[in-house]
């Protein structure tokens, strides 16, 4: 059987290409991670934000079968949009639909964030430039003041073709991010690769690096509290 350490529940939007293949690249032996399809309206807005949230709580139930460790609702935008207060609401409502331990992937960014200590982040996304102002707002109201918010891509695109982008481009992306007055760079959506850069990217900025993707990892390894650790080296697995 697959899983015998513990099972990661994940939820993830319909058109996720990314977040399956770049946890699965840095699990150890032991963990798994099994995802539930939300369906999503495409365009990131707060609208359809808030439609793919109610479709996160409804979509636990597929989960259940599995005997997950921890819930993982994966998708930054669709928890942080409506703020600090309506993610806390979400992560209620997500651990009281499982009965086990849920986070977010917005919950896990300021977890990550206050476990490291970065208080001035340079912030790096997928996201419009009105989706980043909302990101900017949740960071403050978790403590932390970002000194930057840029998006990779010009202009609004769906959340199919946010994802179209090489790792190569988000490193570049991110060492120009971090020649700002940052103690840190967060990069948000869970669209974005980043399993294979980190390692790299902190050794060359000397600077931490979060993403909501391994974010999100960390965070569910925390509350489910198993003893193997992703087989990448960064500063927030450092921690586990």
């Amino acid at each position: 059987m697959y899983g015998r350490q513990g099972r990661i529940g994940l939820l993830v939007l319909d058109s996720d290409l990314t977040i399956e293949p770049d946890l699965r690249r840095i699990l150890p032996e032991g963990v798994e991670t099994h995802a539930a399809r939300v369906v999503y309206p495409r365009r990131v807005t707060a609208e359809n934000m808030a439609i793919s949230a109610d479709g996160a709580v409804a979509a636990v139930e597929q989960l259940m079968p599995i005997r997950p460790s921890v819930i993982a609702w994966a998708c930054t935008s669709g928890s942080f949009y409506a703020g600090k207060a309506g993610n806390v609401e979400l992560n209620r409502r997500l651990t009281e639909a499982a009965g086990i331990p849920a986070t977010t992937a917005s919950t896990a960014l300021a977890a990550a964030v206050t476990e490291l200590g970065i208080t001035r982040p340079a912030v790096g996304s997928a996201y419009s430039p009105a989706i980043n102002e909302r990101l900017a707002a949740y960071l403050r109201e978790c403590g932390a003041d970002p000194v930057a918010v840029r998006g990779i891509h010009a202009g609004e695109l769906d959340d199919y073709e946010l994802q179209d982008v090489e790792e190569e481009d988000i490193s570049r992306f991110a060492e120009g991010l971090a020649r700002t007055d940052c103690d840190g760079v967060i990069l948000s959506c869970t669209g974005l690769p980043t399993a294979r850069i980190v390692t790299e990217l902190e050794r060359k900025i000397r600077k931490p690096v979060i993403t909501s993707n391994l974010a999100l990892l960390w965070h569910c390894f925390r509350l489910a509290g198993f003893t193997a650790v992703p087989t990448m080296d960064c500063r927030l697995f450092q921690t586990l």
